[in-house]
């Protein structure tokens, strides 16, 4: 069944989606621009139904993602990074949701090819209170309906890629860090999306006036993980931190066009500013 539910973590930075490892073509492979000859992916029905709240929601949460990605010859979604982050834990139901979709592809020629497109993803969703396993009360987002979803053109599309797909970052217990790149040569820093007033709100209560250096990965979808704390000018709040960074997106970093992991150091202060970082 398609997950539709999120478990707001804590300590945490988000919840990994579950997929073996990153998969990545050997060879870029050419991107094939819209236009007369070349017709547009078309997105196909769910496989899967979605699960939906019961009814007894806290509060309801809506919102709309936009994602950059490459629907690949075969209809597989690769290359997926945010263009236009909501800035909460919706974005992770949004981001499970692309992955999982399933295309018609493009074609040119009549034959199917890859090609670039925006796809944006309308969210309704409400936080209720639900007990695990063991009976402990949690919060859960969940979905109130189906998603919504629109493709659009292409915001800046390459004309040949890499093609990549899978979790953001290895998930291989014996290297955790493969794959993780520094900024510099032909890898580009990642760019912070500007953070929504509930974000700003939360790092003001949360840090006070203090401020914080960190280093944290910026995977490829533009996600924060693996927060470390290099300096605290009031020690102690790592949870609190986590929570914060938990709500921060990215550009992620491109090499030769293609979003790569890499570990970047930045600050945080009540202004909440992050900025774009430094390589390690």
């Amino acid at each position: 069944m398609r997950p539709s539910a999120i478990v707001f973590p804590t300590l945490l930075l988000w919840c990994a989606v579950l997929i073996a490892q990153p998969n990545q073509s050997n060879a870029p492979v050419r991107i094939y621009a819209l236009g007369p000859q070349v017709t547009s992916p078309q997105l196909l029905p769910s496989s899967s139904p979605h699960t939906y709240a019961s009814g007894d929601c806290q509060f309801t949460k809506d919102g709309t993602a936009t994602f950059s990605l490459i629907v690949d010859s075969s209809g597989q979604p690769r290359n997926i990074y945010f263009l236009n982050p909501i800035g909460d834990d919706l974005d992770l139901i949004a981001l499970r949701e692309v992955i999982t979709d399933r295309f018609n592809p493009g074609k040119s020629a009549g034959q199917p090819v890859a090609t670039a497109a925006s796809l944006q993803v309308k969210l309704h969703a409400c936080l209720a209170e639900r007990k695990d396993a063991r009976g402990k009360s949690q919060n859960v987002l969940e979905l109130t309906s189906a998603p919504g979803q629109d493709l659009e053109p292409p915001v800046d599309p390459p004309q040949q890629a890499v093609m990549v797909s899978g979790p953001g970052l290895s998930t291989n217990a014996s290297d955790p860090d493969a794959g993780i790149q520094n900024v510099g040569g032909n890898i580009t820093a990642p760019v912070q999306y500007p953070q929504n007033p509930a974000a700003m709100q939360q790092v003001r209560m949360v840090l006070g006036s203090g401020q914080y250096k960190v280093s944290i990965v910026v995977d490829r979808y533009g996600l924060p993980e693996r927060l470390r704390i290099v300096s605290a000018e009031r020690p102690g709040r790592e949870p609190e931190i986590a929570a914060v960074f938990r709500l921060y997106r990215w550009k992620p970093a491109m090499e030769d066009g293609v979003p790569v992991p890499v570990r970047i150091e930045t600050g945080l202060d009540q202004a909440g500013s992050g900025g774009s970082g430094r390589r390690r």
